[in-house]
């Protein structure tokens, strides 16, 4: 899922002002998204690449006239749309400030709650929030490590789950969650909400579907998610023949109960062997390490 960011302000974003970032045009952003579009989505159930509309912020670094074009924009072509909202409380304190409405009614006013949008974070959603984000039939991908790193909080995943809202997982970005794993999302998924909510709050198979059936689902991937007689055969077979996994009293739940590290034995996409008795296929991996080590260099000089 090809989330392709955008900023059309500069407007309130901390990290935008903070190093003279320049926004888009929305002309700009669509001329290029459309570009996008042509050369790499693919529509249908199985589809391996596709293209989603993603704003930044909807409070911070998009004017409303900007995000309702982007809205019409991403339904004509049947896009799914993401961004942020109510990671932290500001996010609320300035759609007040700026708009006189709260972060989750300026989300209505500009046409982004749907159940073609899906946010991450929404950690500061309260009661009335919840009830507009599960009457609209818009999800979450939750980022517990994320929200730690950061001290934003810990979403109301459970609360919203209640309300009937799609639950789903993600790593937010290697800034704050610099493993960038699944594994880690689930387990600390898992315990956190116990942590605040009782031993009985989450279940292993609950938090299993919050990261495979429901983002298959949320993502409109109908033939994935689960393992099932005419799904896509997307799987993984960790490795659990080390010591820490054997006092587990669940062989199948073992990778979540014990979290990291975990070994990838053998991966498939749609059929297709990607990670090849611990190796990925076609990848040299300390090549992509010195790169990635060498990017990462780099962006510090720039910032210094």
């Amino acid at each position: 899922m090809l989330c392709r960011g955008s900023a059309t302000v500069q407007g309130s974003h901390k990290g935008m002002l903070k190093h003279g970032i320049q926004p888009e045009s929305v002309e700009l952003v669509m001329q290029r998204m459309e570009r996008s579009y042509r050369q790499y989505h693919q529509a249908g159930d199985n589809a391996m690449r596709r293209l989603v509309v993603a704003p930044t912020s909807l409070v911070h670094s998009a004017t409303a006239d900007d995000l309702r074009t982007l809205a019409v924009w991403a339904r004509e072509r049947q896009l799914k749309r993401h961004s942020h909202l109510l990671e932290v409380s500001f996010d609320d304190s300035q759609a007040q400030e700026k708009y006189g409405q709260r972060a989750i009614d300026y989300a209505a006013h500009c046409d982004w709650l749907g159940n073609d949008v899906w946010f991450a974070h929404l950690v500061k959603s309260d009661e009335y929030t919840i009830q507009q984000l599960a009457a609209s039939g818009t999800g979450i991908a939750h980022c517990p490590t994320s929200n730690c790193r950061l001290g934003s909080g810990i979403a109301p995943a459970l609360a919203m789950e209640q309300a009937g809202m799609n639950i789903t997982l993600g790593v937010d970005g290697s800034a704050s969650a610099e493993s960038g794993s699944m594994i880690q999302e689930l387990n600390l998924a898992w315990l956190l909400h116990r942590a605040v909510n009782g031993a009985d709050a989450t279940h292993a198979e609950q938090i299993i579907r919050w990261g495979s059936h429901n983002g298959a689902q949320l993502l409109g991937l109908n033939h994935c998610g689960d393992i099932a007689v005419g799904k896509a055969a997307d799987l993984v077979l960790y490795d659990i023949g080390s010591p820490r996994f054997a006092g587990v009293h669940s062989e199948v739940i073992a990778p979540l109960l014990c979290a990291e590290p975990v070994s990838v034995k053998y991966s498939l996409i749609n059929g297709r062997v990607v990670v090849d008795n611990g190796q990925v296929c076609g990848l040299d991996e300390a090549e992509l390490v010195a790169e990635v080590r060498a990017g990462v260099a780099d962006l510090l000089r720039s910032i210094a």
